[in-house]
């Protein structure tokens, strides 16, 4: 019996939307055919995830124009769709604007997944903050654009949100991207060993960041704290985000010597660079933006029983209840130093604090959770 086929669209390829895509699909799969179509927006495929799927790649052509072009750009996803369900990743206009089209067209059943509030940097603001975000720019990207299509998230059949505060604002279903527990498995590769293969120094101690940073995500605040520990066997590994970027080099300015910069590696070598880690820190900042989201990292941190410390912002302080640090989102960097410092020390509390995260990752959030709470929505569309 041929297995029914669930078409997932992304935005954008080329930027991290394939995140939290990643996990939710190489879940479905399990059950399900899953075919991936999204635009490249960007020169290439988001580097973490390049190889992990046979994509789907819609480009936009020169020959038509901005306006015209964005209109062909929409018929090829249209026409690329072959699945019985179209599964929507975020609400943009080249994921959640274009399946409303093939929802009414292909009459197919519509499932949005929300991970961020687009709006975030719309509410509030001035009409005519607004009037000049609308003409900003002409992409999909476009603010105006995200906000109309934010009204329209009651069209779709069903939703899944990440976070309490989504769902308090959506509705839905919340489903966090978990990590996949088999392969992030500390007992697969030793610290040493894992340090060797990166090239590291083993008589250091390292902390992990990785993925994109932004302003949002804490990572200045954490430089300064490791800046401001001045200990000589301590390092920050920063895995991940665009190298040429005015901020990444900020950061790298900002940190000095106890920087050690990767850029973007394949998301198949986290599982080396956090065997190789001694504490992952997520000390986001309490915005808007970052109360909707949950960051992807602190799954995979948990799996790979980390000691993590993280700020009381989102759902955080429930995910690592009873199995990380939580500490107030504070530009005075003295308590998250004094936390470090903690768990660099005390590897007994280091230690008990991973293995409790290693659990309740296993139990709460690993893929075969997700999987739990994912088929049956799709089983029951099915059905309709």
């Amino acid at each position: 019996m041929k297995r029914k086929t669930i078409s997932i669209l992304v935005f954008d390829l080329s930027s991290n939307a394939l995140v939290r895509t990643y996990p939710i699909a190489k879940t479905l799969s399990q059950s399900f055919e899953v075919e991936i179509i999204g635009v490249l927006v960007g020169t290439e495929i988001y580097n973490p995830y390049q190889h992990e799927f046979k994509y789907k790649v819609i480009k936009k052509s020169k020959k038509y124009g901005k306006i015209f072009g964005y209109f062909n750009v929409i018929k090829n996803i249209i026409l690329a769709i072959e699945g019985d369900i179209i599964y929507a990743f975020k609400p943009k206009l080249f994921s959640f604007g274009v399946g409303l089209i093939a929802k009414v067209l292909l009459k197919l059943p519509l499932v949005l997944d929300i991970e961020d509030l687009e709006t975030a940097n719309w509410t509030g603001q001035s009409l005519l903050t607004k009037i000049k975000l609308t003409f900003s720019r002409f992409d999909s990207n476009n603010e105006f654009i995200d906000y109309f299509l934010e009204r329209l998230i009651g069209l779709s059949d069903e939703k899944i949100v990440v976070s309490n505060f989504l769902q308090n604002k959506f509705g839905g279903i919340k489903i966090v991207h978990g990590a996949d527990t088999n392969t992030f498995d500390p007992s697969v590769l030793s610290k040493s060993e894992a340090r060797d293969i990166l090239g590291l120094d083993d008589k250091l101690n390292y902390i992990l960041f990785s993925g994109m940073p932004r302003e949002h995500k804490g990572v200045e605040e954490l430089i300064q704290a490791v800046v401001n520990l001045k200990l000589k066997n301590l390092r920050l590994l920063i895995v991940g985000g665009n190298i040429q970027h005015e901020y990444y080099k900020k950061l790298i300015l900002l940190g000095g010597k106890y920087i050690q910069s990767f850029g973007p590696r394949p998301h198949s070598e986290m599982v080396t660079f956090l065997a190789a880690t001694d504490i992952v820190v997520l000390p986001q900042r309490k915005t808007l933006f970052s109360q909707a989201q949950i960051p992807a990292k602190v799954f995979e941190a948990m799996a790979m029983a980390k000691p993590i410390i993280s700020t009381n912002v989102s759902d955080l302080p429930e995910i690592l209840d009873g199995c990380g640090v939580i500490i107030n989102q504070n530009t005075d960097t003295k308590t998250l130093e004094k936390q470090i410092k903690i768990l660099l020390t005390d590897e007994i509390r280091s230690s008990a604090i991973g293995l409790q995260a290693r659990k309740k990752c296993v139990s709460e959030y690993s893929w075969e959770s997700m999987e739990k709470k994912l088929i049956p929505i799709f089983e029951r569309l099915f059905k309709k």
